[in-house]
């Protein structure tokens, strides 16, 4: 099967809509797809920021979650790490830390999936995310 890597900007406000096209052109991509890059929201805000503003979902966050989650894609970090807060980004403005960086994989790929972490932010406000597989012959690192 072909491997699609899909690296993207979230909007830095709630946009549903850059969400819904995001999952309806994922629809039309053949084979695996990998997503990752800095989607601007947190799925889960009581683990994902470092002081929830609240404990409810943006509108855009609502369609992402329940998107994955009817696609059958898994967010790999929060997959491997259920309970633990860790997070990718630091708001000087806010003062806050949240985990807006992650990677999106079809649930039936997370069994080739090695490691999935932050590395230590040096030039950015963000910290890089690391993700390794397998295929039965190659393995891959993408940072």
């Amino acid at each position: 099967p072909t491997l699609t890597l899909v690296n993207i900007y979230g909007p830095n406000y709630d946009d549903p809509v850059f969400f819904n096209n995001l999952l309806l052109r994922l629809a039309t991509v053949e084979g695996y797809s990998i997503v990752g890059g800095d989607f601007n929201l947190v799925l889960n805000p009581s683990l994902d920021r470092s002081t929830p503003k609240s404990i409810s979902l943006s509108k855009a966050a609502t369609v992402l979650k329940k998107g994955i989650k009817d696609k059958g894609i898994t967010e790999v970090w929060r997959s491997l790490h259920p309970k633990q807060k860790d997070f990718s980004c630091y708001s000087g403005t806010h003062n806050t830390y949240s985990k807006i960086d992650m990677f999106l994989v079809p649930q039936d790929m997370m069994s080739s999936i090695k490691d999935c972490s932050y590395l230590a932010a040096t030039f950015s406000d963000h910290n890089p995310l690391k993700l390794i597989w397998t295929t039965n012959s190659l393995q891959f690192l993408a940072i």
